[in-house]
């Protein structure tokens, strides 16, 4: 035996196994006989009939027998690589917490109050608004910023997420005193002006992955003022609820 059928599933996440099912009101080879022909095609009634009856008269179980262990001097232990248990989004690492812990005494109710910096990013002629959408925001589109986790300043950490999240440098672009700041749920968010000569054909490229799923301009006299602007769908495509974290910054 030299070769094996494997089928590939929609639903396995690109995973490899054979062809199989759950059993449904018959014989366990009968189900075997099913799922195997509504997979590929093929029909193995011949097949695993003969192995049956074959393995019945000799009286031998239809398992494979196992393998023989091999030599203990052949055997040697393999190497053990530590697991990373993947990070919850949202979740700051031990090493952001002991930052919080030495800039704010705490953790935790200070962590969901901390404030947030970013950018309003325009087209040369004010008429476009350059908009993130992230994996974790329920399809939600908003300004690129995030949380301050560090001794920074503001506009310093404004140009560190924008490039993180799009691929651009805002530096030379970014005015210290032109921002429009606001207070959403006791959190502050400050972003910053940006006014720049940007091709609305550029390709943009976040630096972090699994974060952001989509960049795109959106045209700002379509941008719904409220979250209950009906007009959004025919305008933007997406509903108001999408811009919610928008439309404080409009008027």
């Amino acid at each position: 035996m030299t070769k094996v059928l494997l089928v590939q599933s929609y639903w396995g996440k690109n995973k490899w196994g054979f062809p199989k099912g759950k059993l449904e009101n018959e014989e366990p080879h009968q189900c075997a006989i099913r799922e195997v022909k509504e997979e590929t095609g093929f029909d193995i009634s011949e097949y695993i009939v003969t192995s049956a009856s074959v393995a019945s008269q000799a009286g031998l179980p239809l398992r494979s027998p196992p393998r023989p262990s091999p030599p203990p001097e052949l055997i040697s232990p393999l190497p053990r690589t530590p697991r990373k248990r993947p990070r919850t989004p949202g979740r700051l690492s031990k090493a952001k917490r002991l930052q919080l812990r030495e800039l704010f005494g705490s953790d935790s109710s200070e962590e969901r109050k901390l404030p947030t910096y970013g950018a309003i990013i325009l087209n040369e002629d004010v008429t476009k608004v350059l908009l993130v959408q992230s994996y974790w925001g329920k399809n939600k589109w908003g300004f690129p910023k995030g949380k301050l986790d560090c001794r920074k300043e503001p506009y310093q950490y404004a140009v560190r997420e924008v490039r993180e999240e799009t691929g651009f440098d805002i530096t030379k672009y970014i005015k210290i005193n032109e921002y429009i700041e606001s207070t959403i749920n006791d959190k502050i968010i400050r972003l910053y002006i940006i006014i720049c000569d940007l091709s609305l054909d550029t390709k943009f490229k976040p630096q972090t992955r699994e974060e952001i799923m989509d960049i795109r301009w959106f045209d700002v006299s379509t941008l719904p003022t409220t979250i209950h602007d009906a007009t959004a769908y025919g305008n933007t495509g997406s509903g108001p609820a999408a811009f919610s974290m928008v439309v404080p910054f409009v008027e």
